[in-house]
C-alpha cells in the first residue's frame, strides 16, 4: 500500500503541519503486468493506515484505477491517476473549460457543415472528430447567446 502524506513545512516558524493523506492499495486482481488499486484521500487528522481502503471510514473521497500498467509507468503515474479517481470533476478537457466567442459568421457556416455533415451530403468523408468539433462549438454558442 502507498501511503501519500501531504505536509506544509512553514519557513516563518518552521512548524510543519499535515494537510492529507491519500492511501492507493493494490487490490490483488491484477494480472503480472496490471493491477487494479483501490484509493482513498483522507483530510488532516487520520493517521491511521486501514486493514482496507473499503473500511477507511474518515475518506472524504474514494476511487479505483484499473488496468494500470505497473510495470510500464512510475509511481507518479499511479498517484496522478489515483487522484483522478479520486476526484473524477478535474477530468474535465480544457475545452470544456473554455469559454467561447465565436464571430456569427462562422456560427452560421458550422451549423451548415453540421446539416450537410447530417445529411450525409460530403460522401461519407466527415469525420466523426469533425462532427463532435461542431457540436461542442454549436453548444457552446447556444449558451452564449442566452
Amino acid at each position: 500500500m502507498l501511503v501519500i502524506k501531504i505536509e506544509l513545512h512553514s519557513v516563518v516558524d518552521g512548524r510543519v503541519e499535515e494537510l492529507g493523506r491519500m492511501y492507493v492499495a493494490n487490490d490483488g486482481t491484477g494480472t503480472a503486468s496490471s493491477s487494479n488499486y483501490d484509493v482513498a484521500v483522507c483530510r488532516k487528522g487520520n493517521t491511521g493506515i486501514p486493514e482496507n481502503i473499503g473500511g477507511l471510514e474518515m475518506a472524504s473521497r474514494t476511487g479505483r484505477v484499473l488496468d494500470y500498467s505497473r510495470k510500464s509507468y512510475n509511481v507518479w503515474r499511479l498517484i496522478s491517476r489515483a487522484l483522478l479517481a479520486a476526484f473524477p470533476e478535474e477530468r474535465k478537457t480544457k475545452l470544456e473549460k473554455t469559454p467561447l466567442t465565436v464571430n456569427p459568421q462562422v456560427i452560421a457556416g458550422l451549423r451548415e457543415l453540421a446539416d450537410i455533415a447530417e445529411g450525409g451530403l460530403c460522401g461519407g468523408e466527415f469525420s466523426e472528430d469533425a462532427k463532435v468539433a461542431i457540436q461542442w462549438i454549436d453548444a457552446g454558442v447556444d449558451n452564449q447567446e442566452e
